[in-house]
């Protein structure tokens, strides 16, 4: 249907209008421009804009958004349409753009959009936009009929028709077909129709246009006539013309009651192209003095064909040979054969072939192809070839001949570029390029020293590996031909490893204690590259470094404590520097002693705080006894002072936090002398200081553990005799477990990120929940701590918070045990670890070591700019209840 749109986009207008409404760009919902209304003072009024109706039109769509005060129940300040004098719509609020359907215009001369205020309270800045008015004219004017309707194709039961294009002022959409009156199927847009099925005789087909209205045209009307009666039999078929490759026929007219519309013309039975009306046709191609059936049929326009006229014909005989192919030549060639080319030969009629002759004898039969390779043949052997060319009829020509020597079979010449392509302290590689030869490469011989290391390979390199530094080899190759020919003269080539000198010594000092040594080292050098050190006591390596051990308490650079050795003991201590392919600096073995014990036990445990021992003979001749270890051999439970929670952030996992033990260590001691009792006296006071922390350690046949202690009021010492005293030492323990002296340690590093990295420790203490502390350095950021074996999670804050660089002077330290997240800055930045429990993501999950098998793993992601292997390291203490 055609419409008018009124879309303001000219000042002129498409419709008539009048008001006071004006076009406006603020707001539109197509093009550019749109109508708004006037303003209405708030004390009321309205403002409107009255449209004529084109003629025609029937009915009319708009859009319009609405800017109002109004609500769905209240009628304040609403915009109102009307056709004619009707209401027929009216909305407020605010509604953006929107279509509120089609109206009929019911013979309404006028339509008419209105924006209405009223005087209330709430009125505000208010406004109406129209846009896009659409009025809708149906279309009563039927098409054009189709033109030129004709046949395309006819059978005697069949026939195809084709039409032009019709004409409409708005659009043809379809066409309808009609045969003897009926209509055939549903319209259609193409412009040709098929009856394949018809009777014989006359039939009348119509076509009318239709347009999208449903007009339809006059209809345009055609009669077509089918033809079931073939045409006669062409008369007299003849031959006009005969030669040794062609015939010439020709045929009389024949006869149809509608017309003939061509000729067809067949050789042995095979149609000889389509139909054409010419009288005669000449069959080229064909071979001398053969015998050949020519027929002929007339077809008329519904395709019957006639009979077909028949006559044998025959091409006259050639006997004339082809002339001798010219130029023969030989055009390739080696020891084992050579290949002969030619010039076409000249026919009266044609060559079909040619002949190729070896030593007088034929090679096969008759070839098209103007060239031949001979194969397999001897080297320096003497060959007679000859060529002659046949045509169809089996004339041959007389022979072109040549005589051939094949030249001998020449070694290989030396591979060349023999050359070196990796070179070190103890290995070399050597390559070469192909080598040529008149025939074929198929390998080579290769020689180190004299002595032939591979036969006829065909791998164009040689590595040679776990050799001396600084030592020559001398490599020769041969190229090795098909039949076993070799190079006269090998390429030569020496090569050397490389010098490489052992890393120097490092100066080692060892620090002895009474059960460890500290050994520090100086860094080593090397020509090649020190990649790590080796720690050795009595021979055997008890530590690896590659020159920073990452731990808990920070980096150590080239210092490693060696713990568990015996008081008093002389131990061989050596520290080797080793290279990149495993040479070792020189010995350096020193000769260190343990300091003893000042002590000998006389009887097990071994009670130690600070300078103070129990159960011993000290270095001052003074037995000291402990008859009552009150807490420590036995003690009352220990009672949790706060529930498990799950180990989120405020609660504790496993048992619980628990309360304090105490420890009265009680006995007696004597001395030999009085001044010798009086210094025991002062040495027990002395072993721990009020308000202080020490480490009572107690050593039984089995372990040594030791726990964290501090007075628990004051020492008690009653005389016994001249040279004898009661003691009583009341000690504190706020953490109830008793740990291992030495550490378990472990550390998850991650070789690249995005990834992740596990550490497996194994504690053998008892103690349901055993604290521990891990240190995690960079890069990395949004990382995670898992505690397999519990599902437990820690996760760091996400963004800058807990980002660490690649720099190692950056770290988190967190205690398991205390609950505490210190972070590590270099201390030009800030000389104190600070509290880092913001890096932390609320709420974490803490947790505990677990006795047996402890599987840590740290994940996360890179940081943009930073390269390295994040790891961390966790370090706990066996523990026992």
């Amino acid at each position: 249907m055609p419409t008018i749109v009124e879309g303001f986009e000219s000042g002129t207008a498409v419709v008539p209008r009048s008001g006071n409404w004006t076009r406006d760009s603020s707001q539109k919902f197509a093009g550019s421009w749109s109508l708004k209304s006037a303003a209405v003072p708030s004390t009321g009024g309205s403002s409107v804009c009255t449209m004529n109706v084109p003629a025609g039109a029937t009915a009319v769509t708009f859009r319009v958004n609405v800017s109002t005060e109004g609500s769905a129940t209240n009628r304040y300040d609403p915009f109102v349409f009307l056709t004619g004098g009707t209401e027929r719509y009216w909305i407020a609020g605010v509604t953006g753009w929107i279509q509120p359907g089609t109206y009929a215009l019911n013979g309404a001369t006028q339509i008419t959009f209105r924006y209405e205020r009223d005087s209330t309270a709430d009125g505000g800045s208010n406004a109406v936009w129209i846009d896009d008015v659409t009025f809708i004219i149906p279309d009563t004017v039927p098409p054009g009929p189709p033109s030129n309707l004709r046949v395309t194709a006819k059978t005697g039961t069949s026939a195809s028709v084709a039409w032009d294009a019709a004409t409409d002022n708005i659009g043809v959409v379809g066409y309808g077909i009609y045969l003897d009156g009926a209509k055939q199927g549903a319209d259609q847009a193409v412009l040709t129709y098929n009856f394949p099925t018809l009777a014989a005789g006359s039939h009348t087909v119509e076509v009318d246009a239709v347009d999208g209205d449903g007009n339809r045209s006059t209809k345009a009307s055609l009669v077509v006539v089918l033809d079931e009666t073939p045409p006669s039999t062409p008369g007299n078929l003849r031959v006009t013309a005969q030669g040794l490759t062609q015939v010439s026929v020709a045929w009389d007219a024949a006869t149809d009651d509608n017309g003939v519309t061509g000729y067809r013309v067949y050789l042995d039975g095979v149609a000889q192209a389509g139909d054409d009306l010419a009288l005669g046709r000449t069959l080229s191609n064909l071979l001398p003095g053969t015998s050949y059936t020519v027929e002929v049929d007339a077809a008329d326009a519904a395709g019957n064909r006639s009979p077909k006229a028949s006559l044998p014909v025959q091409t006259l005989a050639d006997v004339e040979p082809p002339q001798v192919p010219t130029n023969l030549r030989v055009t390739a060639g080696g020891p084992y054969f050579f290949t002969i080319e030619w010039d076409p030969a000249a026919d009266n009629v044609g060559v079909t072939g040619y002949g190729v002759y070896v030593g007088g004898d034929k090679v096969g039969g008759d070839q098209s192809a103007t060239s031949y390779t001979f194969d397999e043949l001897d080297p320096e052997g003497t060959y007679q070839v000859a060529v002659d060319a046949v045509d169809s009829s089996g004339n041959r020509s007389a022979l072109a001949q040549l005589t051939h020597v094949t030249p001998a079979d020449e070694p290989p010449a030396a591979p060349p570029n023999l050359r070196v392509t990796a070179l070190s302290y103890t290995s070399w590689t050597v390559e070469w390029d192909p080598a040529s030869d008149d025939v074929q490469v198929v390998g080579y011989d290769v020689a180190v020293g004299g002595q032939v290391v591979a036969t006829t390979t065909s791998v164009r390199t040689l590595s040679w590996s776990g050799l001396p530094d600084d030592t020559e080899y001398v490599v020769r190759v041969w190229a090795v031909d098909h039949i076993g020919q070799r190079t006269t003269a090998p390429a030569e080539l020496i090569v050397r490893t490389l010098n490489d000198f052992d890393p120097t010594v490092p100066v080692v000092t060892a620090t002895a204690g009474e059960d460890s040594i500290t050994v520090a080292w100086t860094s080593s050098e090397d020509d090649f590259q020190v990649v790590g050190y080796e720690v050795i006591v009595d021979q055997q390596t008890v530590h690896v470094t590659p020159g920073v051990d990452y731990t808990v308490d920070g980096l150590l650079t080239r210092k490693h404590t060696v713990t568990g050795l015996t008081p008093g003991a002389t131990y061989d201590v050596r520290v080797a520097a080793v290279d990149s392919i495993g040479q070792r600096s020189a010995d350096n073995t020193q000769q260190v002693t343990t300091v003893g014990l000042p002590y000998v036990p006389v009887a097990t445990p071994v009670y130690r705080l600070g300078a103070w021992a129990g159960n011993v003979l000290d270095e001052h001749l003074v037995t000291w006894t402990v008859e009552k270890p009150e807490g420590w051999a036995s003690s009352a439970p220990v009672s949790p002072v706060s529930a498990n929670r799950g180990g989120v952030d405020g609660g504790w996992d496993g048992a619980g936090r628990h309360g304090p033990r105490r420890i009265v260590l009680s006995g007696t001691a004597v001395a030999d002398t009085n001044l010798a009792m009086l210094a025991a006296k002062q040495r027990l006071l002395r072993s721990i200081h009020p308000g202080a922390k020490a480490w009572l350690r107690v050593a039984d046949a089995r372990m040594t553990r030791r726990v964290r202690v501090r007075l628990d009021g004051q020492i008690r010492i009653t005389d016994d005799g001249p040279l004898a005293f009661q003691w009583e030492l009341p000690l504190k323990v706020a953490d109830p477990r008793r740990y291992a002296v030495v550490p378990v340690t472990a550390t998850a590093l991650i070789g690249s990120l995005p990834g992740e990295a596990s550490a497996t420790i194994e504690l053998s203490g008892k103690y349901a929940t055993i604290p521990a502390r891990m240190r995690l350095y960079g890069p990395i950021q949004a990382w995670t701590i898992t505690h397999e074996e519990t599902g437990t999670v820690m996760r760091g804050m996400p963004g800058d918070a807990s980002r660490l660089p690649a720099d190692p002077r950056y770290s988190f330290t967190i205690d398991l045990a205390a609950r505490q997240v210190l972070g590590h800055v270099p201390p030009e930045v800030w000389p104190e670890p600070r509290p880092g429990r913001s890096a932390l993501a609320h709420l974490p999950a803490w947790f505990h070591l677990i006795p047996g098998i402890n599987t840590i793993t740290l994940a996360g992601e890179p940081v943009t700019g930073q390269a390295g292997t994040p790891r961390l390291v966790i370090e706990a203490y066996d523990a026992w209840s």
